[in-house]
């Protein structure tokens, strides 16, 4: 059995601190997923794969799948406390079990995809595991760079020693020792556990930066999303199963630079964390421009709600997204519905019109309803006009409109 690993080198992500789908994850990114209890409850961060790294499954290179690696172990287990078999009749598939169940609210368990284990990675000749959620490496699975884990509840301490999935016969199995290197250990010691697990991309909505990355103000105004491309992420999963109901009445949109709009929405999920949020994007939907929280949908599921276009957004045409959102916190998943899309036109707001002082020596004075012009000599004044206006002057004489107009202006 090979003993040793391959390094992996880290692929840099690209975009930005928000973006459709997994977007900028890239592999040794950490993404946080569930939380695990145990007298304190902590944010579970989990260390992304490489396509290949899960060799020994069904999933290696599945580009519909993100692999990934708890960055602590979760508790202790023996291997196989009673009885014999392998990985499949294990303590330690149990244990990997409650972990799935103890983890993940709803939508992110629908988000854990099926993993198939080789019979070979967990013993020579054993037959495959199907229908694996969370589950140990193999003894040729993961990098060096990732095999040194310390405890979640204490994250400051030493490194942990903890189980792979393969066993040399009945009485042994592999563990991963606190430099990172493999030995084997009796299957009745109790060791750490380190699930791994194949994320469902389709579930995934956007990413966003796991601390800070979604604007807590609830006013409608909306925030442009950081250039720079996080190592650490939080996910907004898909969850229009149960938010199908939310409409928008709007279809398209017309604003200048700076305009409050306001829009109209029916349906959203009320609590404590929804909100009626909004994004706009590029007018394809793939880049997110900025993001807000419209309104507070705690108790009220319908409604309307307005939303600034931002000062700082160059006209032109893009998509604006209202959905019903739950969010729970940096570090935590929130839910989304589906979006509803509004197509933005935005044009440039108008330009400030400045007065001037100007100096009027000549004007001719018409006196509406007769033909003949008189040449009226004006003592030079000095006025202040707008250069936008035409008529610097009106008087109302004999139930008829005198208009003084410029014939020469000196600005000063």
């Amino acid at each position: 059995m090979v003993m040793t690993f391959m390094p992996m080198t880290a692929h840099a992500g690209t975009g930005s601190a928000m973006q459709m789908g997994k977007g900028g994850i890239a592999s040794r990114d950490t993404v946080y997923f569930g939380q695990y209890t145990s007298g304190n409850t902590y944010d579970v961060p989990w260390t992304v794969l490489g396509s290949s790294e899960l060799s020994e499954t069904n999933r290696s290179e599945d580009s519909s799948v993100l692999p990934m690696l708890s960055t602590y172990t979760l508790g202790t287990s023996a291997f196989r406390s009673i009885g014999t078999g392998y990985y499949p009749n294990s303590t330690l598939n149990t244990a990997m079990n409650g972990l799935y169940s103890n983890l993940f609210g709803d939508n992110e368990k629908s988000a854990v995809t099926d993993t198939t284990l080789t019979g070979d990675s967990m013993s020579s000749g054993e037959s495959e595991l199907t229908g694996q959620k969370l589950f140990p490496l193999s003894g040729i699975e993961g990098s060096s760079d990732v095999m040194i884990a310390k405890s979640i509840t204490d994250p400051e301490g030493s490194a942990k020693v903890w189980w792979l999935r393969t066993s040399s016969d009945m009485s042994f199995a592999i563990e991963v020792v606190d430099t990172g290197s493999l030995d084997f250990n009796s299957v009745g010691g109790t060791l750490g556990v380190r699930p791994a697990l194949n994320l469902n991309l389709s579930s995934v909505l956007f990413s966003s930066v796991a601390e800070g990355g979604k604007s807590t103000s609830v006013d409608g105004t909306m925030s442009a999303i950081s250039s720079t491309t996080p190592s650490a992420w939080k996910l907004t999963l898909d969850d229009s199963a149960n938010r199908s109901g939310f409409t928008v009445t709007e279809t398209a949109m017309a604003a200048k630079q700076g305009d409050t709009k306001t829009i109209t929405y029916s349906n959203a999920n009320i609590g404590g964390r929804e909100y009626v949020s909004a994004m706009i994007t590029n007018s394809a939907g793939t880049e997110i421009l900025y993001y807000g929280k419209l309104v507070h949908a705690q108790n009220i599921a319908s409604g309307t709600a307005d939303i600034t276009i931002p000062s700082s957004l160059d006209a032109g045409t893009y998509s604006l997204k209202i959905f019903s959102e739950q969010c729970n916190g940096d570090k935590k998943t929130d839910l989304s519905s589906a979006f509803k899309n509004i197509a933005l036109t935005v044009t440039a707001a108008p330009k400030a019109v400045g007065t001037t002082s100007a100096t009027v020596h000549h004007a001719t004075m018409i006196i509406s309803g007769r033909s003949r012009k008189n040449l009226l000599r004006l003592r030079t004044a000095r006025l202040p006009i707008s250069v936008q206006s035409a008529v610097i002057y009106q008087h109302v004489s004999r139930s008829r409109l005198i208009s003084i107009m410029f014939l020469r202006v000196q600005i000063r």
